[in-house]
């Protein structure tokens, strides 16, 4: 997560999953070219009626794997207005969860990783009144 607006009464933090990106960018793109690089050395590979299948499979699988796992997530929280606002961005429809600043009991920041006695990375997880929690994803360094 990285902070976008820090102002005295709203601060706003963005989680864009690069990884995840990546994962369906490899999926959509590579395999299929893989398959036709290798199409081209080897022929008779492209006579096998599985070959159109696996393609349209893989960039299935990327497309679904960007819609459900690669939302950029934007937190906002506001003094003013009293709210925690998480808004979901996809590839198809956004979804965006408001709560109440009063309904958080707790903050947790745990670290991930450690250099020697340094945290390196945190996590950073809302605890509700109503025994819920939110995690907020990503990770940061500061």
């Amino acid at each position: 997560m990285i902070v976008i607006k820090k102002t005295p009464t709203q601060l706003q933090l963005r989680h864009r999953p690069y990884f995840v990106w990546l994962i369906s960018g490899g999926l959509v793109l590579g395999l299929p070219f893989l398959l036709l690089a290798v199409g081209s050395f080897l022929t008779w590979i492209v006579h096998l009626w599985w070959i159109p299948l696996l393609l349209l499979l893989t960039i299935g699988m990327g497309n679904f794997t960007l819609v459900c796992w690669g939302p950029v997530v934007t937190c906002t929280l506001d003094k003013q207005c009293d709210r925690l606002i998480l808004k979901y961005d996809r590839a198809i429809p956004s979804k965006r969860i408001e709560y109440s600043l009063a309904e958080i009991r707790d903050v947790l920041i745990e670290s991930r990783t450690w250099e020697g006695d340094i945290p390196q990375n945190f996590q950073i997880v809302l605890f509700l009144k109503n025994g819920g929690f939110i995690p907020l994803e990503g990770v940061s360094s500061s």
